[in-house]
């Protein structure tokens, strides 16, 4: 009976981890419909754009903090802040991140990820988990988020109007068009997707 108890519960932790895997199994696809996550910031500077837009934008700094901008083949390494037990425990635990190449192969198991601290809040309602907010307290990370909020231009293929969206005029050449800007495309083309479906 111990024994089933304590399987339960790794069954029930590894359930955390999974909230986090899939939502990066979706980016890795390059599919950004997933629900918008709220995100706090420790710094003075308010976030006044919409949602999605800067969940976007955590994207692109997370994977430029870990030098992946264009990879699709990274692992992801996750740490809980604690192991979680039903009535002992609160129903908020907290994530840290770590990304690495894939390509390193065998050598990533015996290397030592430098994680982004307790990057997501992962709660548990109704019986399952799922992430209820990203915390942004790296400086480093903060940094990125901002740089691209100020200098990412996310109307530059297509522009939101009340009924619908623009498409803009802009060449798209494969042999100048940067990985940011190939993301940017992709994440822009979904929205209109999502807007006929």
């Amino acid at each position: 009976m111990l024994l089933f108890f304590f399987v339960s519960l790794l069954g029930e932790n590894h359930h955390i981890d999974d909230s986090i895997n899939n939502y990066f199994t979706k980016l890795k696809e390059e599919d950004f419909s997933g629900k918008c996550i709220p995100i706090s910031i420790t710094s003075d500077a308010v976030s006044n754009t919409e949602c999605s837009n800067d969940n976007f934008i955590f994207i692109l700094s997370v994977l430029r903090h870990f030098d992946l901008l264009g990879s699709k083949s990274y692992m992801v390494h996750l740490k809980r802040s604690h192991f979680w037990i039903p009535y002992i425990s609160s129903d908020t635990v907290t994530v840290s991140l770590s990304l690495s190449d894939n390509t390193e192969g065998e050598l990533a198991i015996f290397s030592n990820p430098q994680y982004i601290s307790e990057l997501f809040v992962v709660q548990r309602n109704n019986l399952s988990w799922s992430i209820n907010e990203i915390r942004i307290d790296d400086p480093q990370l903060i940094k990125a988020f901002y740089h691209f909020k100020s200098t990412l231009d996310l109307d530059k293929y297509i522009t939101k109007t009340k009924t619908g969206y623009i498409f803009n005029q802009v060449e798209i050449d494969n042999s100048t068009t940067t990985e940011v800007d190939k993301i940017l495309l992709k994440y822009n083309l979904q929205k209109v997707n999502e807007f006929l479906k």
